[in-house]
């Protein structure tokens, strides 16, 4: 068995000598046609000289596809990891690696904002924002991890001036933090107006903040990053539904769910994704049943702020949107020129009704322009058979911030 081992690992060493002398022009030509970027991580391993010299970040444009952040274990294995994922031409999510850093495998993702993850564990602990390409840490005040829902920061570390924006606690109120300080804060003055928020969105010089009933909150912020809920002012009036979605009173007959997002041509969107419960019995222990409702996504409507009114937009253009309770982001068809999914709202959510039951996936592919869900067959894993199904924490969607790509003459990061 040894001398087999020992075989193999020549073999590999040899294989690995023959790579690492072709030509680097023609290494980077390679990288250049690769449209996954999971692919140009697998490249960039396949020996050590093709490691150092292609840079981390890769600088072609297919390769800033959107990425998962997944809690997840392996069959037979209890461990929990915080896995990346790409996603696939074929709407498959592909494992890509592991979090670099592997004391924020407890942790759960809180957020993503310009390409850095809101990590979190326990009320004790400080929340870390955490960048996966380049392994860089910074801290946030601790809070209260189980009642914490987002984060969202006002610009990109490590910038010294960064509001970090929190949705806290199951009556969704707002708090603030800004890098280096020792405690988060509330809105001030206090009032009943401002809870149930359900998203936040950072655009331009303002907060945006949408309720449950819709109600969109824009927070003006000062000179020195203060926000006062003295000054804030909101969009009105309120989005206009179909009566088959709406009883009287403006109250839903489905249960919705409000995304904040910022498109790529700078516009507001409010994206409300509509639910259907459907009450099932799940054995909670022997001779024991509790009753649980599966949510599944019916439908996405979409509305531009237009500076007087909330628009229904039948179209999104050229952008994909990907939607979900940490993190939702935009990005336009027209920088992935072989793909062909604009138009399209991805959704990946996980949640469980009690503690002791299983999670639940809620996955669709929505297309706008045809009103409909595409197949829920689509956003597997790729082999998952060899995947536990059961992820524990609502996934993150992020990217990074592109680099600027170095000039020819320049050296490679």
């Amino acid at each position: 068995m040894e001398r087999v081992e020992r075989g193999a690992r020549e073999e590999s060493s040899v294989r690995s000598s023959w790579w690492s002398k072709l030509p680097m022009d023609l290494v980077v030509t390679i990288s250049e046609r690769l449209d996954l970027y999971a692919d140009y991580i697998r490249l960039r391993s396949v020996c050590k000289s093709w490691y150092s010299f292609l840079p981390k970040k890769s600088y072609h444009p297919s390769h800033n596809f959107p990425l998962l952040i997944l809690h997840y274990h392996e069959k037979n294995c209890s461990n929990y990891h915080n896995g990346i994922f790409g996603l696939a031409k074929n709407n498959k999510l592909h494992f890509l690696r592991n979090l670099p850093d592997q004391s924020l495998h407890n942790h759960r993702c809180k957020g993503s904002s310009h390409g850095w993850l809101v990590m979190s564990r326990s009320p004790k602990q400080p929340i870390y924002l955490y960048n996966p390409f380049t392994n860089a840490k910074l801290t946030l005040p601790p809070i209260h991890v189980f009642r914490l829902q987002k984060v969202i920061l006002s610009s990109t570390p490590p910038a010294d001036l960064i509001v970090a924006v929190a949705l806290h606690g199951y009556e969704g109120k707002l708090i603030f933090a800004r890098l280096g300080e020792e405690a988060w804060t509330g809105l001030k003055p206090e009032s009943d107006e401002f809870r149930g928020f359900k998203d936040v969105l950072f655009h331009g010089n303002k907060l945006y903040a949408v309720q449950s009933d819709l109600k969109v909150y824009v927070f003006h912020i000062g000179v020195d990053l203060h926000i006062d809920s003295s000054s804030c002012s909101i969009l009105q009036p309120q989005p206009e539904f179909e009566d088959e979605y709406l009883k009287p009173n403006y109250r839903f007959k489905y249960p919705i769910v409000p995304y904040l997002v910022e498109s790529s041509s700078n516009d507001v969107l409010m994206v409300v994704r509509v639910i259907e419960r459907n009450e099932i019995f799940v054995e909670f222990m022997p001779n024991c049943c509790i009753t649980e409702f599966k949510r599944t996504t019916i439908r996405f409507m979409v509305f531009k702020w237009e500076g007087k009114r909330w628009m229904h937009v039948k179209s999104l253009g050229e952008d994909i949107l990907f939607v979900g309770l940490p993190s939702s982001l935009s990005i336009s068809s027209r920088d992935f020129p072989d793909d062909c999914r604009e138009n399209y709202i991805y959704l990946i959510d996980v949640y469980r009704a009690y503690p002791q039951t299983e999670s639940h996936f809620d996955k669709c592919i929505f297309s706008l322009k045809d009103d409909d869900c595409i197949e829920d067959s689509l956003l597997l894993l790729e082999d998952e058979d060899s995947w536990v199904a059961e992820f524990r924490h609502p996934p993150a969607w992020f990217t990074y911030i592109q680099p600027e790509a170095p000039n020819k003459e320049g050296s490679r990061m």
